[in-house]
């Protein structure tokens, strides 16, 4: 079943399914969630799987903004909405770097973040940041099917 919550006026889509501690799918660039439809099974029988259609994509509305930085805001939002503390969240391409940029703002929320399809170091030299130094790469969490 779609869900929506908005940030600036902006409507935000996503799915929410099975029951446990929650994964948060954030797809990449010219995708939507349904790009997960087939992956998720697994996770279904014990985890609680939300998939995010990020803004601009999917059934979701462009926002003004449309950074990377922007997009985690629209995935806190989600968390919010659904009462979600803390959250493992899996990113694809582009939604690596949504990820990233969420480990930076919300870092309190992850318990782990999964990225591929990224080229992560050069995020973290665009971001000035040090991955050996930060709370992320101390706190990973490691998802095994």
């Amino acid at each position: 079943m779609t869900k929506y919550v908005k940030l600036n006026n902006k409507k935000i889509a996503y799915s929410m399914s099975g029951n446990g501690f929650p994964l948060i799918f954030i797809h990449g660039f010219c995708e939507d969630r349904t790009m997960w439809n087939e992956f998720i099974a697994p996770f279904l029988i014990q985890y609680r799987v939300i998939t995010v259609d990020i803004g601009g994509f999917g059934e979701s509305e462009l926002p003004k903004k449309a950074t990377v930085e922007e997009m985690a805001d629209q995935i806190n939002a989600v968390l919010n909405k659904e009462n979600i503390i803390k959250s493992i969240l899996i990113g694809h391409s582009m939604g690596g770097y949504i990820g990233a940029a969420f480990a930076e703002k919300y870092k309190d929320c992850l318990a782990g973040l999964v990225l591929f399809h990224i080229l992560m170091l050069i995020f973290l030299a665009k971001k000035s940041i040090e991955i050996k130094e930060s709370n992320l790469y101390k706190n990973m969490a490691y998802l095994v099917m």
